[in-house]
């Protein structure tokens, strides 16, 4: 998984991605996902070094099937909340 951090207003924001989807951009009919932007590029990470930076986020974004998985296993977040684009799974989840 690529592993992103990014700080707004003091909050910790993290992306996790797989990495085959990072720089790439999907569209469905007028829905996009977009993971070609710097928001995305970060560094490989396994999962416990993903949980540990996941403890201190506010927002965590996931992107792909792997990373929605794990999202899913650490019960950050649920199936419900999983959308889809060109069959990419994702999901965001508020951590506070």
């Amino acid at each position: 998984m690529i592993v992103a951090q990014h700080r707004d207003s003091g909050r910790l924001i993290i992306t996790v991605c797989d990495d085959a989807l990072v720089g790439k951009r999907f569209e469905q009919g007028n829905r996009q996902l977009d993971v070609s932007g710097s928001f995305f590029q970060g560094k490989r990470m396994d999962e416990q070094e993903c949980i540990s930076l996941l403890t201190h986020a506010s927002v965590a974004y996931f992107v792909g099937k792997q990373s929605v998985a794990f999202g899913i296993a650490q019960d950050i977040i649920d199936k419900k909340q999983v959308r889809r684009v060109q069959n990419i799974p994702h999901a965001q989840a508020l951590l506070e």
